[in-house]
């Protein structure tokens, strides 16, 4: 966290499993005078045995607390996510009327894994994924837990997982009260992801949805990841024009 006398503030929250650096590709558009909150959720960064002992209580408790301390110190808060940290934005811009703004990356609105992400999931767990992998390396940059080769230890993930469908289903039923502007960024094939996604965000009313045409839940195109670089600057733009 930085710029403690700024007035506005951006939180910033991953997805399962994830990491801060997620966002390195846009936090160099963030103002200067802007405080930065970039979480790191519990049981995330560790260990295999740490994740699996972490749960949805504590991550929803970790993005509430850091976003009740920048509400506290800041007249304008915006928030950005990539996958279930869209959650915990939606869910705070449905509940509470002081947020401002919403950026948001591969919104988990109905999970559809494909064959080919359970594949590479195993590919980093047992420390498979080649270099030139593009999408499987995408995994491995944006994971924060080094991979276990004994695959019995994941077992105490399966709970945080049942949490996450819990999370999304109690999301897509608060999206009728998240009326704030923002903007959500899909990508057409994500292999995590249902493809009725996009439907389903509109029943945000606030709500824009773009499609990134060639890329997938972690994996970004060169091509798609400036379109969502240059969609943040003018999101940021404009927020700082009618300041």
């Amino acid at each position: 966290m930085n710029a403690p006398a700024s007035k506005t503030a951006i939180l910033f929250c991953h997805g399962i499993l994830g990491h801060p650096r997620h966002f390195d590709f846009l936090l160099p558009e963030v103002p200067g005078d802007w405080t930065v909150c970039n979480l790191l959720l519990p049981g995330h960064g560790g260990s295999v045995k740490d994740f699996g002992q972490s749960s949805l209580e504590q991550w929803t408790d970790c993005y509430r607390a850091a976003l009740d301390r920048l509400l506290e110190t800041h007249d304008r808060v915006f928030l950005c996510g990539h996958s279930m940290g869209t959650l915990f934005a939606l869910q705070a811009a449905a509940s509470r009327g002081t947020i401002c703004g919403l950026f948001l990356l591969a919104v988990p609105m109905g999970a559809a894994p494909r064959p080919i992400s359970l594949w590479n999931c195993l590919k980093y767990a047992l420390g498979l994924i080649r270099e030139d992998d593009e999408r499987a390396m995408a995994l491995k940059h944006a994971a924060s837990i080094p991979p276990e080769i004994k695959l019995w230890r994941y077992i105490p993930w399966i709970p945080r997982f049942l949490e996450l469908f819990r999370l999304i289903h109690s999301t897509k039923k608060m999206l009728p009260q998240v009326k704030l502007p923002g903007l959500a960024f899909q990508s057409a094939h994500d292999e995590l992801v249902s493809h009725k996604a996009p439907q389903r965000l509109a029943a945000a009313p606030g709500l824009q949805v773009e499609i990134l045409p060639d890329s997938y839940h972690f994996y970004l195109t060169d091509k798609d990841r400036e379109t969502v670089i240059k969609a943040f600057r003018h999101w940021i733009a404009h927020h700082e024009f009618n300041s």
